[in-house]
C-alpha cells in the first residue's frame, strides 16, 4: 500500500488509521455517485458505475471474531450496499 512519497499506514500506540490520499476508494467513489444528482447523471457514467460496483460490497474483509471491528465493517457493508441499490 505504500509507495516512494506516502506512508499509507500510519499507526501509533493507540491508533492505526489509512492515508487516503490521492488514492480511489471504491466504497467512496459508489458514495458519491449514489448521492450524487442520479436522475441527472448521464446513462452511460450510471452504467459504468453499476459495472464497477457489483458483487458483493466489502466481500471477504469480515473478522467476525472481533466485535468492534464486526460491528463498524457490518454497517459499512449496509451503507455500501444501500449505495449500490441507489445505483442500480
Amino acid at each position: 500500500m505504500d509507495d516512494e512519497a506516502r506512508l499509507r499506514i500510519v499507526a501509533d500506540r493507540l491508533t492505526v488509521r489509512f492515508d487516503a490520499t490521492d488514492v480511489g476508494v471504491d466504497v467512496a467513489a459508489l458514495a458519491t455517485i449514489a448521492h450524487g444528482k442520479l436522475d441527472e447523471a448521464p446513462l452511460a457514467e450510471l452504467e459504468d458505475a453499476a459495472a464497477r460496483h457489483c458483487g458483493t460490497p466489502l466481500e471477504g474483509l469480515d473478522l467476525p471474531t472481533f466485535h468492534d471491528y464486526s460491528a463498524w465493517y457490518t454497517g459499512e457493508r449496509e451503507r455500501a450496499t444501500a449505495n449500490q441499490a441507489r445505483v442500480y
